[in-house]
């Protein structure tokens, strides 16, 4: 799991980097800030920190087959959230 900003230097997209090859996967495209904080023990979800300005911040479960995504912490206003314990037993 990695962030880089290698498609924009406005933000931080999630990628999965394989470690033999170098190949690196875009499965976030951030606006500001993303971090992947876990991925599914069966590999199907990834969990990802995104922050889009200071002090808000949401937790986001992508489906790594489809990518389909599911924002689990919707808020208005302030609000800080990360992603590990979002992973166990997630639907989307």
């Amino acid at each position: 799991m990695m962030a880089s900003n290698r498609r924009t230097a406005d933000a931080m997209d999630g990628y999965l980097l394989d470690p033999h090859s170098g190949e690196k996967r875009l499965i976030y495209e951030a606006q500001g800030v993303c971090r992947m904080e876990d991925i599914s023990p069966d590999g199907r979800l990834a969990a990802l920190f995104r922050l889009v300005n200071r002090g808000s911040s949401d937790v986001v479960l992508v489906e790594l087959e489809t990518g389909e995504q599911t924002v689990v912490t919707p808020h208005e206003g302030p609000g800080s959230f990360s992603g590990a314990r979002f992973i166990e037993g997630a639907v989307l």
